[in-house]
């Protein structure tokens, strides 16, 4: 908007709010993990539109935008890999209660074994916020 963009701010806002509904309206029936899915594939189906307005209206290539974020990616791809896995092995075996906190425990681990968190706020990669882990590999 800096840039006096506001209509194409405007239209991936409303893009990201239709996306939104529909991602929860298709996927809600399916069952929290599907709805958690469908939420978090969201931003990624839509990355295109907002790079393609990057790149159309202010002249900034994608690759300016995308390759820094790869590795961050990947880290969290693995990150997420490994605690889908654990929680299918403990869905069996104790209740929701006992597993989340060893999950969440795990997740942090799964991050430093990987080598790749920011050392930050006691250890677990979150830097002080609801963010995302700060990685740094």
């Amino acid at each position: 908007m800096a840039m006096n963009f506001q209509k194409m701010e405007a239209l991936v806002s409303t893009a990201q709010t239709a996306a939104t509904f529909v991602a929860v309206v298709a996927c809600a029936p399916f069952g929290l993990v599907a709805a958690s899915v469908g939420i978090a594939a969201r931003p990624l189906l839509l990355l295109p539109l907002s790079v393609g307005l990057l790149q159309r209206y202010c002249g900034i290539p994608a690759a300016a935008i995308l390759m820094p974020q790869w590795r961050a990616l990947a880290a969290s791809l693995v990150m997420g890999a490994f605690v889908w896995l654990l929680r299918i092995t403990l869905e069996s075996t104790v209740r929701d209660a006992i597993a989340l906190p060893i999950l969440v425990w795990h997740r942090g681990r799964a991050l430093h074994t990987h080598g790749t968190t920011h050392h930050a706020v006691g250890g677990h990669g979150v830097c002080g916020t609801l963010a995302p882990p700060c990685v740094t590999l």
